[in-house]
């Protein structure tokens, strides 16, 4: 059944204009999930249209009218939501995947290594807004600490999860990694969550999670990117950070601006590039 869903979903959600029913079941003929070769019920269809709501957010409405024609009634919503189009694509990778059963093995994607144990308690710590006591190992420490955290925000980045949190003895949030986590357990204990905080306010100046406000301010950055291996064409279609933007456009290069803290992450990416980038300002930078 859920594997139905994630199918109609997928589906409607790859065609804006929506499906109607002949077209739906025609594509429906065609997945390896229709084992019995027959077709959705109409009825059944609603009741799918029902829990799909309910477990994943994505109205789906029936124009009658219109050849029964089935569309996504909420995408707007689901287009400025970067956590639910994230997850949705998720959804739409794995039955593809799914649905394609001779090429499982000849796709791979990044797998998410480790955190996830604590990951769900973490999440409905959040989502009770209790605190969470945590047994926590850093790699500068040679032994783990045990904390009780108030957790405001999570985030991925490269292929790990982070936790902002605020501890007892500490008054400003700060980033604990998951994969450094021993243990994490819901206690009883509620918090209040500040109604001004958002985890994309938290990080709009970030690149990556670790950054130092107390010791660096958000500067310009000013980058020039070469055309060697077509690196301005790489920098236009992903951006190294949303306030990116191209200031200059010279027959072999580009001039690049950012405004952004120059934090670790950030300075170990643009080393990453090589010769390819090069920091004009700030000049300490």
């Amino acid at each position: 059944l859920m594997d139905k869903c994630m199918w109609i979903m997928t589906q409607l959600l790859d065609h804006r204009h929506g499906l109607s029913y002949d077209e739906l079941m025609e594509r429906w003929q065609r997945s390896s999930l229709n084992i019995n070769g027959t077709k959705i019920p109409k009825r059944t269809l609603l009741d799918n249209k029902y829990l799909i709501a309910e477990l994943f957010g994505v109205d789906i409405e029936c124009d009658r009218r219109d050849e029964y024609r089935y569309y996504i009634e909420n995408r707007d919503e689901i287009d400025q939501d970067e956590v639910k189009r994230w997850l949705l694509s998720i959804f739409a990778v794995s039955n593809a995947i799914h649905d394609c059963k001779s090429l499982r093995n000849r796709i791979a994607y990044d797998k998410i290594p480790s955190g996830n144990e604590s990951l769900e308690v973490i999440i409905q710590a959040m989502q009770k807004n209790v605190r969470v006591n945590v047994i926590y190992q850093s790699f500068f420490d040679d032994h783990p600490h045990e904390y009780v955290l108030s957790p405001y925000f999570l985030k991925v980045f490269k292929q790990r999860w982070y936790l902002v949190a605020v501890r007892d003895d500490v008054e400003k949030p700060r980033v604990y990694a998951l994969d450094r986590m021993k243990r994490a357990e819901a206690t009883k204990e509620k918090f209040k969550m500040p109604k001004d905080m958002s985890v994309e306010a938290f990080f709009y100046d970030c690149y990556g999670v670790l950054f130092e406000p107390e010791d660096y301010d958000v500067e310009k950055i000013r980058i020039k990117v070469t055309d060697m291996n077509n690196k301005r064409k790489y920098l236009r279609t992903l951006p190294l950070h949303h306030s990116q933007r191209e200031v200059e456009k010279h027959d072999d290069y580009s001039i690049f601006e950012m405004n952004v803290y120059p934090s670790y992450d950030f300075i170990h990416e643009i080393l990453s590039h090589a010769e390819e980038l090069e920091v004009l300002e700030p000049a300490w930078v």
